[in-house]
């Protein structure tokens, strides 16, 4: 057999492999297998009572979910893995809710029906800051890259649609001296606070709860502004305001990280996909841009790009923009 034929054959059992898991996972989450050992490990034999199951066919789905890698078997005791451990508080079905309404999105009638969608993103912005824990590897390369606590050190920083606020308490957990103050409503701000909390930065962390659009925000006190995928949220005009609205908070020689969904890397390319999807599905006046885009965006709004940077940490999809004021002409 050729290499193209092999190839072909190797996607072939990957896509079957990968749509027979999805099956798998689905109906173990259906059945409630993950929520009885989150409580803690059973048997095969307890399991099946449990799920009220025959012995031998939840015997072959255990074994479908251990090769899944959610599942994993010690003797004669089933537990849950670390990443299900995680996933069960967060985010259980993997997202399967959120699919059901891609079937509706491509139908025709779906396109009429767009210009009459909610204005008002907050839903979108609350499901992704559920899951921006996703963010930390990437967090911590952001600190490294801006050389937090060495070249850049003790900023006051203002995190704008802070959601749980992983990149500004990344900042202030790596530089005891920085101090942030986090925009967002009320209940992501809580998230964020317990978080601050855990990590002993409560203390340097300040929260104003209400829509940034409409809250009072100190101008030009802040070194650095950040804006962690909320570009994406908005068309290029509302885009440019934000940027502005960034601008204000600044000092003369601050600056706005930028940080936005961009396809940085090859391994990531269906992730990108799957996200710009999910975008279309539940907030379809948002859109995803690319580098140049961005530029693009920050000259518009009279600002001037200081530096690009992919992030290399996993989900491998955020691009840093750093910008700044433009310098006066000569």
């Amino acid at each position: 057999m050729s290499n193209p034929q092999l190839k072909i054959l190797q996607q072939y059992v990957q896509l079957s492999n990968q749509h027979g898991a999805t099956h798998v996972y689905r109906i173990a989450h259906k059945m409630g297998i993950f929520k009885i050992l989150l409580a803690g490990s059973g048997t095969l034999e307890s399991l099946a009572t449990a799920c009220q199951v025959p012995v031998r066919p939840l015997q072959l789905l255990l074994n479908a979910l251990c090769e899944i890698g959610v599942v994993q078997k010690f003797a004669d005791d089933y537990v849950l893995a670390q990443v299900m451990q995680l996933l069960t508080s967060v985010d259980a079905d993997l997202g399967d809710q959120s699919w059901q309404s891609l079937e509706d999105y491509l139908q025709p009638a779906a396109s009429s029906q767009r210009d009459t969608l909610p204005e008002d993103p907050t839903p979108y912005r609350a499901r992704s800051h559920s899951l921006q824990w996703i963010d930390t590897p990437a967090a911590m390369e952001l600190v490294q890259l801006l050389e937090i606590g060495s070249r850049r050190k003790g900023l006051k920083v203002l995190d704008l649609g802070s959601g749980s606020a992983v990149w500004s308490l990344a900042i202030a957990h790596h530089d005891p001296e920085s101090e942030i103050t986090a925009v967002d409503w009320p209940t992501p701000l809580e998230t964020a606070a317990k978080a601050a909390a855990s990590i002993g930065v409560e203390s340097r962390f300040k929260m104003i709860a209400g829509d940034y659009w409409q809250v009072s925000i100190p101008p030009g006190t802040f070194d650095l502004v950040l804006l962690g995928n909320e570009i994406l949220l908005y068309d290029d005009q509302q885009s440019q305001q934000l940027l502005q609205l960034a601008a204000e908070a600044l000092k003369e020689t601050g600056e706005i990280a930028i940080l936005e969904t961009v396809c940085c890397h090859e391994e990531a390319r269906l992730t990108y996909a799957l996200r710009e999807l999910d975008l279309a599905l539940h907030w379809p006046r948002g859109s995803l841009r690319t580098v140049e885009q961005l530029e693009q965006l920050v000259q518009a709004a009279g600002l001037q790009v200081l530096q690009y940077e992919p992030l290399a940490a996993p989900p491998h999809l955020t691009g840093l923009m750093l910008v700044g004021h433009q310098e006066p002409a000569p």
